[in-house]
């Protein structure tokens, strides 16, 4: 009797199965580095909008006048409704970051006179993050009767 001729060359089924379970968890770990990657980039991004505020605060405060009311001693707050402090180059305080995600800025100034002739500007730029973390970014400049 003549013995059968067997073609083992294809896949299995059991092969097959296994080949796509190896398959989707590795996909599963890719997919973790990716939606990390996303949020690192989205705090970056926070960040990096936060010091762009706190940049833009301090060069409204250095173009306004020695005296004015926005660089009296003590606390100051950005009001986004004040014409005033729009007409003086003050940031907004709502910002868009990226494909329609807005955030909101807490702006405020805390002027301190240690001179007559200078004035010492403690700049803090609030938010909180998708992750509920209160942040802030804060700058200390100097204000002259001269400059």
């Amino acid at each position: 009797m003549v013995a059968p001729v067997r073609n083992n060359k294809g896949f299995s089924l059991v092969e097959l199965m296994i080949a796509l379970v190896i398959l989707q968890i590795s996909l599963l770990g890719l997919l973790s580095g990716l939606v990390n990657s996303i949020a690192v980039n989205l705090n970056n991004e926070l960040r990096n909008t936060t010091i762009r505020i706190t940049n833009q605060t301090a060069e409204a405060i250095h173009s306004l006048d020695f005296n004015d009311n926005e660089v009296t001693a003590g606390t100051h707050y950005r009001d986004p409704y004040s014409s005033s402090q729009n007409l003086k180059g003050f940031p907004q305080t709502v910002q868009d970051i990226r494909g329609g995600f807005q955030q909101n800025y807490n702006i405020s100034w805390a002027v301190t006179d240690p001179g007559t002739e200078l004035k010492q500007v403690l700049i803090t730029v609030q938010y909180t993050n998708p992750r509920g973390e209160n942040l802030s970014n804060n700058a200390v400049i100097y204000k002259h009767r001269a400059l």
